[in-house]
């Protein structure tokens, strides 16, 4: 039946998860044990309606259907078709064999490993490129959905490392016997960006969105990095992963990125508590702060 519903199928232009959505009968439960990943759990939408003497039918089937035999096993002809579409895209998509209801997949997405572990019921210490990554409590409670056990605890940092592991960007290492961590991740490539060129003078005048930011603040003796990037609060934002700030536009701001990104750069060099580092690639982030620690 598998072999007959994709004979001659042709996947459809698949983009976007909503893409997805709109070509097949389905409805997805994101699922907060992917550790690290987006895994979706999909289920069939309720397509029954009533004719108008009270006899059910399937809308979905009545207008997707190809063939008797289709109509006759739609939801197996349908799945099929799913699944064919989710391998043809393998850029975008996983397939699981771990699955729940119709099939489980998760994205494919180019992560920094401070990104993916903020998705995992982790804390961390870091110290420059080293991270020590232990257990939250509380994250790990709500995911078991009850006490939680030392096995499940590895069961759940071994998820993480491996999905860490795939990544360019680390290097993974499970805790010696004894530590009170639970695995350690040695970021690579966190070499200083090359100093971009500050733009022209003229760019910024009385009349630019940027003229109301506090730069002449940024002047004065010793400014801080994290007062600094709160000065642009109007025209970025950042997430934080420990002691780096990933800092993106705010899409709601008119002004031109390229302005922001020198303005902001040319605060922050005027900082010596912190480095500028490149974003990680294929993100929409400017650049990236690393605040260093306070000199004792």
């Amino acid at each position: 039946m598998e072999e007959e519903a994709v004979e001659g199928y042709l996947p459809p232009e698949i983009k976007t998860l909503d893409d997805l959505l709109d070509e097949f009968p389905i409805e997805l439960e994101e699922d907060s044990g992917g550790i690290g990943l987006k895994r979706f759990h999909v289920s069939w939408l309720d397509g029954l309606r009533y004719m108008p003497d009270g006899e059910p039918y399937d809308c979905y089937k009545e207008a997707q259907t190809t063939c008797n035999d289709h109509h006759a096993f739609f939801y197996e002809w349908t799945r099929a078709r799913l699944l064919k579409t989710l391998s043809h895209y393998k850029n975008l998509f996983v397939i699981h064999e771990t699955q729940k209801g119709v099939v489980t997949f998760s994205l494919r997405e180019k992560l920094m490993p401070l990104q993916m572990l903020m998705r995992g019921p982790f804390v961390w210490d870091q110290e420059g490129s080293t991270i020590r990554v232990r257990a939250h409590g509380k994250k790990m409670e709500a995911i078991a959905k009850g006490p939680v056990s030392d096995k499940f605890v590895k069961e759940v940092a071994g998820r993480m490392m491996e999905r860490l592991r795939e990544s360019e960007d680390c290097e993974v290492f499970l805790a010696p016997a004894g530590a009170r961590f639970l695995f350690q991740v040695d970021l690579l490539g966190l070499e200083e960006a090359p100093a971009a060129k500050v733009a022209p003078k003229a760019l910024v005048t009385p009349s630019s969105p940027l003229a109301a930011a506090p730069l002449a603040a940024a002047s004065a003796p010793g400014p801080k990095a994290l007062d600094t990037l709160k000065s642009f609060s109007r025209y970025v934002r950042w997430d934080r992963d420990g002691y780096h700030h990933l800092i993106e536009v705010l899409r709601s701001h008119h002004a031109s990125a390229r302005r922001i990104h020198d303005d902001l750069l040319d605060a922050l060099r005027k900082c010596e508590d912190c480095k500028i580092l490149p974003p990680p690639s294929g993100s929409s982030y400017l650049f990236v702060v690393q605040v260093l620690a306070p000199r004792r």
